[in-house]
Formats: C-alpha cells, structure tokens, sequence
C-alpha cells in the first residue's frame, strides 16, 4: 500500500503521519469537520483500493492555507497535528514525486475508452522521468 510506503520515507514520515491523523480526524469529528468546512475546505478520504487517493488527500493539505489550518487546530486543541513549514515542504515534496505516477494511473483507467494502448507509453514514459 502506497501509505505503507510512505512510512518508510525518512524525511515525509512525521508529516505524512500527521497529515494522515488530519483527515482522520475530519473524517470522523462533525466538530472539527463543521470549523474546518467553515472555510471552504474539504480533504477526501482515502480508498485501501486505489493508491492514488492517498495522493489526491496529500496534494489536498498542500492546497491548504498553513496559517488558518494552523490557527483552526490550536481553537480545537490539535496542536500535535499542526504541520511545521518543513513538513509541508515534505509533502509537497512527496506530491511532486507521486504526481507522474497519479497521470499515468489516470491515463490507464479510463473507463470511457479502451486504455490498454496507452499502457506501455505510459510505463515508458515513466521510465524516462525516473531517469532524469
């Protein structure tokens, strides 16, 4: 699971762990939920069957304002979950890597066309961003 393996990620660790506690608990406290909607804001859940959601969830908190995040989980008492400038450099770093692979996953599941011609250059595109 692409979670997984972003726990073994020395440097993304702490904030793809707290990032993760983040939408857990949007997900599961109508309380925080409600202040959090109250901007406008929303984080999807990930799906165990599609590796990419834990990507869309990730590029979602970069796409988040630090400074009201920040200030809506000290009001709620969070402050262990509020992300460091560092840890969100992490994520976004983390994004940018995961973002070639999240195209080509949408590419090859199409569910209007047949996608299987564009399964190797995908792979081969791939291939050439990963040695660069």
């Amino acid at each position: 699971m692409v979670r997984d393996g972003l726990q073994c990620i020395a440097f993304a660790r702490t904030a793809v762990s707290k990032a993760t506690k983040l939408a857990n608990i949007l997900h599961q406290s109508a309380l925080f939920r409600a202040s959090f909607e109250a901007d406008g804001k929303c984080l999807p859940a990930t799906a165990d069957t599609r590796w990419n959601s834990v990507y869309i969830q990730l590029r979602a908190i970069c796409e988040l304002d630090a400074v009201k995040l920040s200030a809506l989980l000290r009001e709620t008492s969070r402050e262990n979950l509020i992300l460091l400038a560092k840890e969100f450099q992490n994520l976004e770093e983390v994004v940018s890597i995961l973002s070639p692979f999240a195209e080509a996953t949408d590419l090859a599941q199409g569910e209007d066309c047949i996608t299987i011609g564009c399964v190797v250059p995908v792979l081969l595109a791939l291939n050439r961003r990963l040695h660069v």
